[in-house]
Formats: C-alpha cells, structure tokens, sequence
C-alpha cells in the first residue's frame, strides 16, 4: 500500500475504513460515479474531509486487497459508469455488515423488547452478540431505535413474564394451571390447554381451553397481565377438535370473540375520515364505495357484535351513520344521546 507508508497504525486504521466505505458504496450502488463523484460521496460521509490524493491512494489500497483476495474481481473505471467492481454486488468484506445492516439489527433489538423478560429476547441478544464478534457490528447494551422511526413499546413486563411458559406449553401440549385475576370476580383457578398468544394495541392475550369453564363452549381468551401464576399440571392436555387458530379472530375487531352467535353484516357511512379509512381498514372484509359529489364513503363489514364494535363506531362521533341493522343504529343513537345528556347536565349546573 505505497499511498500508506510510514504512517502511523492510527491512520493506516482510518484509511482501512475508508476504503471499507468505497465497497460499501460500489456494493450498493453498483458504481459511483467518476473520481470527483467518488469524493464528494465519501467526504459527505467523512467527519475530516479527504483531498483527490488521499483518495487515489485509498483506491490503490483497495486494489491491492482485491489482488490479495484471490477472487479475480477487478475495481474497474470507465467514463460511462465511473467506479465499478467487475462483479456486479460484490463486496470485499463480505463478512462485515455495512451501515445498513447496523440500522437493521439495531431496529431488530428495539423490536424484540416486546418481548422483554422473556427467553426470546435473551435468546435473540445473544445471537446479536455472536454477529457482533465476527463483524463490525457495534453490540449496544440498549438498541436505540434508529433516527425518524419509533415504536409503541410496552412499559411492563407484568404481561410478558408468562410467555415462555405458555408458548413452551403450546409447544409441548401440556396442561396448565392457572390463577387468574379479575376485578369483577378476584382470583379463580383454571385447568387450561394453551392455543395461541396473540399481541393486539401493546396487550398480550392467551386463547385457551378452559376446563373449569362452566360453559360448553371452552376456549376463551384471557389477559396475560390478570394472569398471577401458572404451574405445570399432570391433567392431560386436551386438544378441541373445533379450534381452528388462524379462523378464530376472523370476524373480530380486535380480541372479542363470540361464541356460538354469527357476525353481523355492518353498513356504515362516512363523511370524513375518508381516505385514512380506505387505505387502513377498519376490518379485514371491509368493502368500500365512495359517491365523490356528496364527499360520502359507504363500508360494509362483517363482524362479531361486540363492545368493540360499539367503542369503534362511537370514536367517529359524528362522521359516520349507521345504515345497518337497525337495532346497532339504535344503540348508537342511545349512547349519543346519553352522552349529549350528561354534557347538558353539566352546563345547567353551571
């Protein structure tokens, strides 16, 4: 490397990063421009600014290393394409990650805290440890979510505490016993057979068949936060011929789910709100027609009848009107008007 001779280790160090910054650019980019090109490139990446000479001496580096490589791959220059490896998407350090891949593992960390307290997340830092010895990856204790993105993470691990448990039972079939807590009933204990764990708007749910259930129809859904212990059973673990996973929330909105009743075909009209509706679905049947003149959005679901529902169509106040049933519209106008009730109330107090 005659560019490099008679500098110290430091600088030699810094050119090394440099010239991992050049096949960073000709992997990505395929070619990068003419000499000028090149370092205006690099210079917008580089804290101190680099001159032509620096440069050149970079590029002979990088040839050389390419030599040393024994792949037959050529840095090439021509006055159409500018810089370019002879093989399209090649890079000569290959096993290190380049800033994109530092981003993306670092996003993946941030991520897997919803599952913080859990094996899952231990399980995944340490693989990241293992990228992190045999690469340039810079192993954070705590991942920061990269620049303009940010995630709803959940504040507790009073919830996630139980998914290793439950997802090693689901895994095993094995029956569990469960304490469960509810304000409306306290404590209570539960022979269950895990099916599923589902994560909806930062909670974590269990869908589960219950044993003690006094109910015929036995798989409900419990909250992993209410749940207060849970214990291996020797009871056999019982599989429902029934349950279907990937059929069990179909016509929910969310996490309630009824049993034994159909859905209801929904038809709803809205009057703001329009474009936001059409490109986020309120339900995964949603069908959508739009009179442009009158600025009026018509959607048809079909969903289970359920608190959801009612919380979902009243969170719209007065951008949207019930066409059918007419029993759902009917309740929609009581609720409004109970509530335009009590606001009254208030202001004749005054």
């Amino acid at each position: 490397m005659p560019a490099l001779k008679n500098t110290s280790s430091g600088r030699v160090a810094h050119a090394e990063d440099r010239v991992k910054m050049i096949d960073e650019l000709l992997r990505k980019y395929s070619h990068v421009g003419n000499r000028k090109q090149l370092l205006q490139r690099l210079n917008a990446k580089l804290s101190s600014k680099i001159s032509e000479r620096t440069l050149d001496g970079d590029l002979s580096y990088l040839r050389e290393k390419l030599k040393e490589s024994g792949t037959g791959i050529r840095l090439l220059n021509s006055a159409s394409k500018g810089f370019y490896y002879s093989e399209p998407g090649f890079s000569l350090y290959s096993s290190d990650l380049n800033t994109d891949d530092n981003q993306m593992l670092d996003l993946a960390k941030n991520m897997f805290t919803f599952f913080k307290g859990t094996s899952l997340q231990q399980r995944f830092e340490q693989l990241v440890g293992k990228i992190s010895k045999g690469s340039n990856f810079t192993d954070r204790e705590t991942a920061k979510t990269p620049p303009g993105f940010q995630l709803d993470l959940p504040d507790t691990e009073k919830a996630t505490q139980w998914i290793d448990t439950l997802l090693e039972a689901i895994f095993e079939q094995q029956a569990l016993e469960m304490e469960y807590d509810t304000f409306e009933k306290g404590i209570s204990t539960k022979l269950i057979s895990p099916y599923l764990i589902r994560q909806y708007r930062n909670r974590w749910f269990l869908v589960a068949h219950d044993q003690y259930c006094d109910r015929e129809e036995k798989v409900n859904v419990f909250a992993l936060e209410s749940i207060r212990q849970l214990l291996p059973s020797n009871k056999r673990f019982f599989s429902d011929p029934d349950f279907n996973a990937s059929d069990y929330f179909r016509y929910s909105l969310g996490i309630w789910h009824w049993h034994n009743r159909p859905p209801i075909k929904v038809k709803l009209q809205f009057n703001d709100y329009i474009t936001m509706i059409q490109n986020n679905p309120l339900h995964h049947s949603q069908k959508t027609t739009y009179n442009k003149k009158k600025n009026i959005l018509t959607v048809q679901i079909e969903v289970y009848d359920t608190p959801e529902l009612v919380q979902l169509i009243l969170a719209y106040g007065e951008h949207v009107k019930v066409i059918q049933p007419s029993t759902l519209a009917d309740r929609i106008a009581n609720s409004l008007k109970k509530a335009a009730s009590s606001y009254s109330a208030r202001r004749r107090k005054r």
